[in-house]
């Protein structure tokens, strides 16, 4: 189908930008944006957005949750494309009720998958996942820490920047060793990208010994914990 007849129908795209380098913004991902009439992204996400769109579609804040959804049915029911950009990959990133609502309404949607943070930001700071001997990987929220015990497996920590200490102490608490080492990186991807590599029991004091702060930090962090 082209692209214009596509445009005609009308239909939401739920877009991944990516994990926060704008050259891992995907082909699709950047087409689309071309090609909307709406799109509805958050602050983080508007010079992406700006420097793919059309100068007369129009950009949006989600902050408005439901008005920013009923921009996007009523701008597909109208025929044109809207797109819902998301942060990294939109189905790690809260874009499965969007899909849902959508099919529910019955507005056509498409998903485009975007690099996810949780292997780009790692790989960006050089920490590899997986190995030969070890390819077992899991992925959590800082939220879950306390409820995830002792596993051999590379463990992946999103959010991790509100409390980087408490998450040590959770994983701890859990039946982790206090040497088990652990690498957070901030802003990951971007030219403000930073990484400390501590251990679970040192998470404070050697955050402190390289200047890191929650106060002079501004970015979003990844932690990658085990050996």
């Amino acid at each position: 189908m082209s692209a214009s007849k596509e445009a005609a129908q009308g239909w939401v795209a739920l877009a991944g930008a990516g994990p926060g380098d704008e050259g891992l913004l995907t082909v699709r991902a950047a087409e689309l944006l071309g090609q909307a009439s709406l799109v509805v992204a958050g602050a983080g996400l508007e010079p992406v957005a700006r420097r793919h769109m059309s100068s007369d579609a129009v950009l949006a804040d989600p902050a408005d949750a439901a008005g920013s959804a009923r921009a996007l049915v009523q701008a597909a029911r109208g025929g044109q494309l809207a797109v819902r950009l998301f942060p990294g990959d939109p189905l790690l990133n809260g874009a499965v009720a969007d899909a849902v609502a959508y099919a529910k309404a019955g507005v056509r949607f498409e998903i485009v998958p975007g690099v996810p943070a949780a292997t780009a930001v790692p790989a960006y700071a050089g920490i590899p996942l997986a190995s030969e001997r070890n390819g077992e990987l899991r992925i959590i929220h800082a939220a879950e820490a306390s409820q995830i015990a002792y596993s051999p497996a590379t463990l992946v920590v999103l959010g991790a920047d509100a409390a980087p200490a408490d998450l040590g102490k959770m994983l701890i608490a859990a039946g982790w060793p206090e040497g088990t080492r652990l690498a957070i990186t901030w802003d990951g991807t971007t030219s403000a990208q930073q990484t400390v590599v501590t251990s679970l029991g040192r998470i404070g004091p050697d955050l402190k010994a390289a200047g890191v702060s929650l106060a002079n930090t501004r970015g979003s962090a990844i932690a990658v914990v085990g050996d």
